[in-house]
Parts: C-alpha cells; sequence; structure tokens
C-alpha cells in the first residue's frame, strides 16, 4: 500500500535485547527484501545477552501492490457513505408555526443592487460565484448544511429553511462587499468599501474544502467591472 509503513521485529525484553526489526516505507510495484534477525537462544526463551550481533536467520522478498478504489465500489462500504449523506441533509420543511424567524433587514440582495448597477450584476451572472446553488442543486447537495450556506447570501440571517432560499440563491454582491442598507437611497454618503479578502476566507478554507485558494488570484475572476462615474451620477 502506498505510503505505508511496514515494521518486522521480534519480542523485546525490559533491556531492549532480542529485537531487530526494521521500517520500510512501502511504494506501489516495488519490492523489498527484508531481512529477520533472531538473538542466540531466543528459541529456547534464553537470550544470550552477552551475544554483540544477532544471528542472522533469513530472508524474504515482498511486493507491494496499490488498493485502488476498490472499496467505493463495495455495497457495505456504499451504505455507510449513503448513511453519513443522509444525517447532513434537510430532509423536510421548516414548520415556521413552531419557530419565529425574523429576517434581518441589513442585506439588499442582488436584486436590488441590479436596479443601479446592470453591467456588474450581468457580469456576475457569468461567474462561479452567480451560479453558486446551481452546482449543488445538480449535485443533490442543495440541502446539505455543510454545503449550502457558502452557496446562498446570508443563511441565518435572511432565510433558515433551506428548501426556500427564495432570492438569497448563489454568493450575492453582499456576500463579499458586506452589508450597506443605507447605499441605495443615499449612494454617495454611503458608498460600498472596497472588497477584503478576509471575506473570502470562510468559505475558501483550504483545511476544509482541500483546494487550494490564493485571493490574489482568485479576486480578479469575479471582481465587477468598474463603476463609470458621470459627474452628475447619483448611483
Amino acid at each position: 500500500m502506498s505510503g505505508a509503513f511496514i515494521e518486522f521485529g521480534f519480542g523485546q525484553n525490559d533491556k531492549g535485547i532480542g529485537k531487530k526489526s526494521e521500517k520500510f516505507k512501502g511504494e506501489t510495484g516495488r519490492s523489498y527484501r527484508l531481512s529477520f534477525s533472531w538473538w542466540p537462544g531466543m528459541e529456547d526463551g534464553k537470550p544470550d545477552l552477552d551475544a554483540k550481533t544477532p544471528k542472522f536467520v533469513g530472508a524474504k522478498r515482498y511486493y507491494f501492490e496499490g488498493v485502488g478504489y476498490i472499496l467505493a465500489t463495495d455495497p457495505a462500504m456504499e451504505k455507510i457513505v449513503q448513511d453519513f449523506l443522509a444525517t447532513t441533509r434537510y430532509k423536510t420543511p421548516i414548520d415556521e408555526q413552531k419557530m419565529t424567524f425574523k429576517p434581518s433587514s441589513q442585506f439588499l440582495g442582488s436584486v436590488t443592487c441590479a436596479v443601479c448597477h446592470p453591467q456588474q450584476t450581468a457580469f456576475w451572472k457569468k461567474t462561479a460565484h452567480g451560479r453558486a446553488y446551481a452546482t449543488l442543486e445538480a449535485s443533490g447537495d442543495q440541502f446539505r448544511y455543510d454545503c449550502m450556506p457558502c452557496h446562498v447570501t446570508g443563511y441565518g440571517e435572511t432565510f433558515v429553511d433551506a428548501h426556500q432560499p427564495g432570492r438569497w440563491k448563489d454568493v450575492q454582491c453582499e456576500s463579499c462587499h458586506g452589508q450597506n442598507p443605507r447605499h441605495p437611497s443615499q449612494p454617495q454618503a454611503f458608498p460600498w468599501p472596497a472588497v477584503q479578502d478576509n471575506n473570502c476566507w470562510a468559505c475558501h478554507n483550504p483545511s476544509e474544502t482541500k483546494v487550494p485558494f490564493d485571493p490574489v488570484q482568485a479576486m480578479p475572476r469575479i471582481a465587477c467591472p468598474p463603476l463609470k462615474r458621470a459627474t452628475d451620477e447619483k448611483h
């Protein structure tokens, strides 16, 4: 098995005498000659503690072969995987009569931004952020609580029922820009600050996604076209 450490050895007394072991890092498709030695007297349970060197008793050649993906097709293993996936899915909609939830008033949503920024909205829809929710629907993972929050906007603040994300699908403007609810009514008094890469790491965390992420390379790919501001522009 590739990368596995195989140890061969014998019994050991409290002085560390009577053991001769070696470790080999097995690599698929390669063979290794393992030598075995024995301290004189070990076969009778009475090792010769004065012996300076162990006695060589033989050698054997081992061949390491990769396991591959055989386990992935095993029915028992497949059931374990499916049982796990079932525990991470919302099976039924939340009964709104049994809970109280008031959506945050701090989120505007991309439909609001699109009124004054149609060019930027059109660009965003073609990016991975603009298609984020569709990727979950394609894989059937839109109800997984370990996936869905990073494919919508403001989960837990804008909506809580995974079956009804409504207009909050996809990674919208405020996921990167933050909230600024007073901007539409007073755009010059409340401009949007520059996007900071610290907003990226909550979802693009390599320790969780197992996918390398470099904001310096990633941000230009999803950055909207700059605004063409006129002297009398109000939005």
